[in-house]
Parts: structure tokens; sequence; C-alpha cells
């Protein structure tokens, strides 16, 4: 296992990550926590695929089964042996019933129950309405209804560029793409505000979490995750206190960065959040000192000790020579970052 995947690994089973930062003269030593992800209070992103709804000229496949299948044969059209059709997925021709195609006025006539208007509805809901009509002759009938004429253009760099017809509601990207000769063999998507949906797409073979290990105060403010899923926290200290309302801390831009939101956003408010006091703000960052504000009481004093959730965890991350990693108030681990050259481990277990 590399030492990339060890870090991600130990970032997962609940660390508490302290980073030593130099700075242009006395080394600093700021803390960065990592809390058990599992208990977190992340957010979850929804996602859902609207069901299409019928229109005009749509080609429709509608076939009623019952406990009965005598009952039920008068409300299907027959079978149709002369019509083949080619299967998206194996092109292999398959004998189908027959069709029925919506008319000008979102119309189809259908056995036994005669002219329905189709338009508007879903398939699903097509499906609920013949149900609903077709038991007052059949007892449990069952309804599948199909949309056959589902199309989609694909363009561009492709072998066979063009409409692909598809005999289902709905159609891969994936599937769309191969039927026009582009098979994919890598799948890859993801960021951070997504990667709990992404993670869970048995489509993508390739996951980027972002910076789901760690999150930030970005990721708060996206309502991507509460503030206990932040894992990755600078430990400060109060270095003075030279007026009522104002404070400096020894952890700069060189720790916590300059990112104030990506995406547009305007919720983030100064340069990272101090945990357990709402009423501080960052408003400016020297290379090595945070100048702090109080809106309101603040009882902090010289010497005391502040945990900063940074904007960007990215940021902090990268600046980080070596990570000493802990569970609740114990060293259990240092983990020197590959990247820094000048990086050491300090200290011993």
């Amino acid at each position: 296992m590399s030492r990339y995947t060890n870090r991600i690994f130990s970032a997962l089973i609940s660390c508490m990550v302290i980073a030593a930062l130099s700075s242009c003269s006395t080394p600093k030593h700021n803390v960065i926590v990592m809390s058990d992800l599992e208990t977190s209070n992340a957010g979850t992103l929804g996602m859902s695929i609207p069901e299409l709804t019928i229109v005009p000229d749509d080609e429709l496949m509608i076939n009623v089964t019952a406990d009965v299948p005598q009952a039920a044969a008068i409300y299907n059209l027959p079978l149709n042996v002369n019509v083949p059709r080619s299967d998206l997925k194996t092109g292999v021709s398959m004998e189908r019933i027959h069709t029925y195609r919506v008319d000008k006025q979102g119309n189809i006539n259908f056995p036994v129950l005669g002219k329905l208007h189709v338009a508007g509805m879903t398939t699903t809901a097509l499906a609920d309405e013949l149900v609903k009509r077709i038991s007052a002759d059949v007892e449990n009938p069952v309804v599948v209804v199909d949309l056959l004429n589902f199309k989609v253009k694909v363009t561009g760099d492709v072998k066979t560029p063009g409409v692909i017809e598809s005999d289902k509601q709905h159609i891969s990207v994936l599937d769309a793409l191969a039927a026009a000769g582009f098979p994919c063999e890598i799948i890859s998507s993801g960021s951070t505000p997504t990667f709990e949906i992404a993670v869970k797409d048995k489509t993508l073979n390739v996951s980027h979490p972002g910076n789901y290990t760690f999150f930030d105060n970005i990721q708060i403010s996206l309502g991507t995750c509460g503030e206990d899923a932040c894992s990755l926290r600078v430990l400060a200290t109060v270095v003075s206190h030279p007026s009522e309302g104002f404070y400096l801390f020894d952890a700069g831009s060189k720790c916590l960065g300059l990112d104030q939101g990506a995406h547009g956003n305007s919720a983030i408010k100064g340069f990272g959040y101090v945990v357990g006091h709402p009423e501080l703000t960052i408003v400016g960052l020297s290379e090595e000192v945070a100048k702090v504000k109080a809106d309101g009481t603040c009882d902090l004093q010289v010497g005391d000790q502040v945990e900063i959730i940074p904007n960007h965890s990215c940021s902090t991350a990268n600046n980080t020579g070596w990570d000493t990693c802990m569970r609740g108030d114990e060293i259990v681990d240092f983990i020197a970052v590959d990247a820094r050259e000048n990086s050491k481990k300090k200290g011993t277990l």
C-alpha cells in the first residue's frame, strides 16, 4: 500500500492529524483533526431521473395479463410475427406485439375500452389507469406500458454518429456511445459534493472523491456536510489580544490558504471557521498570522488554543510538511507528506 493510500486510509479510520508548517523564522505546529466519518452528520444530495410523458406520435407497447390469461386476452392486440425489431444491446431481432401510435390529438384506440386520451401521462400513470378500468371485468389485472420510440442523437468523434433508437424509456450515455461505435472502458465521475452519489453508481469504475476525506468550511456552506464531519482542522494559539474584540492567531495564509469559496459561493465569511466561537471572524491573513475580530463577547486569552476548519482543506493539506495522526487525545502515528521534499517526521511514538 502506498504512502498516499495509507494517508487516505488513516483519514477513514477516525484520526486526528497534526501538521507542522514551517514559517520564515521559527517552526509552528498546527493541528489537523480527523473525526469518525461514519458517525458524522454528513449531508446527502438527492438525484432522480424524471419519467417521460407521452406525446403525440409516440409508439406504445401495452401488455395486459391476469390470473386468468383468457380474461385478459381481449385487452391485448394480436402478435405481429412479421415485424422484427433489433434490440439495442444485443442486436438480435425479435418478434413483438402490435403497438399503439398516439394520434395528433394525443389519443389511442384501446381494445374494449375504446378511445383513450394518453398525451401528458407517464407510462406508469397510464398503466395505473388501465388497471383501474380493466379491474371492473378482470380480476387482478397487470398492465405493462413501454415507450418504444425513445431516440437520442449522438454526434462528434464516434464511429457511426446519428440517431440511436431504444426500446426502453431511457438510454444511458454509455449505451448510446457504444451503439454509435464508441465503447467506454473508463467511466469516471465525482467531486466532493457528489461523491456520496458517485460512489454508489455501479456504472462508474473510477470515482473522484475530491476532498471528501477531509471536508471543509466550503462544504459546510454548500450543505454537503456538517461541522462534525470536517476531519481537517488547524490548531492555532492566541498570540496577542491588542484591543477589545481583536485577536491574533499563529496560523496564517501558509496554513489556512486564501480561498474564500468556490463555484460562486457567497456563504463563506472570513478565512476559516473557528470551532466553538461563532462570534469570531478571521478577517485577514499574513503569511503566519490570522487577524481575528469578535462580534460580541469572547473569553479567549493569550495562550489559549482554538481549532479552525479551513475554508479549503486542499490548501491546508498541500502546505503540510508532516501529519501526526491521533485517535482522541492519543498520538497513534506520524505520516510524512511525500510531496514535500523537506518534510520530516517529528518525534517518536
